[in-house]
């Protein structure tokens, strides 16, 4: 059994020196590799990932020359896992490392072979409620169109079966990823669970990237799956 974890960022100086550190310690009890990607980033972040990848053999790193989105990052990133079980990480650390596994588990077992780690499965928590509003409306509008009961599609913790993203064709490069890949999924008739995740969310000076437009750009993702 081999994990992939792919990590996309951009501008997190403040974070990734501890994020890449928290996922080296991190025993999933089966091989790892890191595959992180980086949209160009102008603060040092670079420079920290270049010097943690010479150090490791497992880390393979791609250095855009251009930010090109999130979406477009972590396609990149799965085109290069070779793992049996893909998760995508965050590049800051508003949902931890230490989270996952609990997150492989369940698939790894053969229970299922897709999990999100909710970060409001029990509850709204710290999150800013226009942040909270905005997400349970795009939720909302998944879950009546593919008639599924999920609390948060836009999770920074996905984690899934290799096999289930064959002949899944992926193309958003922003945030609305997120909601592509699962409408996608779902249209598979792949059940998705739900474990409850930690979530330290940031603020906008803190490094915080996601603006009320992308909500819109995950809400259209949603109905241009959902009818095309």
């Amino acid at each position: 059994m081999k994990v992939s974890i792919i990590i996309p960022t951009l501008n997190e100086i403040h974070t990734v020196r501890e994020l890449l550190n928290q996922v080296d310690r991190v025993d999933l009890k089966y091989d790892k590799e890191m595959i992180i990607i980086d949209g160009n980033s102008s603060d040092g972040t670079r420079k920290v990932i270049k010097d943690f990848a010479k150090k490791r053999n497992y880390v393979t790193f791609i250095a855009e020359t251009k930010p090109e989105g999130k979406g477009k990052a972590v396609r990149r990133g799965i085109d290069q896992a070779t793992g049996d079980i893909i998760i995508i990480q965050d590049g800051d650390l508003e949902v931890s490392p230490f989270e996952l596994p609990k997150l492989i588990e369940p698939i790894v077992k053969g229970e299922c072979e897709v999990v999100y780690g909710s970060r409001f499965l029990n509850g709204r928590g710290d999150t800013p409620i226009i942040s909270y509003l905005g997400n349970r409306f795009v939720t909302f509008l998944m879950n009546i169109l593919y008639f599924t009961r999920l609390t948060d599609i836009v999770t920074c913790h996905k984690v899934f079966k290799k096999s289930v993203l064959n002949g899944i064709v992926l193309k958003s490069k922003s945030f609305d990823f997120d909601s592509e890949i699962t409408a996608k999924i779902l249209k598979k008739k792949i059940a998705i669970k739900e474990l409850p995740i930690k979530y330290h969310p940031r603020t906008v000076e803190e490094g915080k990237k996601l603006h009320w437009s992308d909500g819109f750009k995950v809400a259209m993702s949603i109905l241009k799956s959902r009818f095309s």
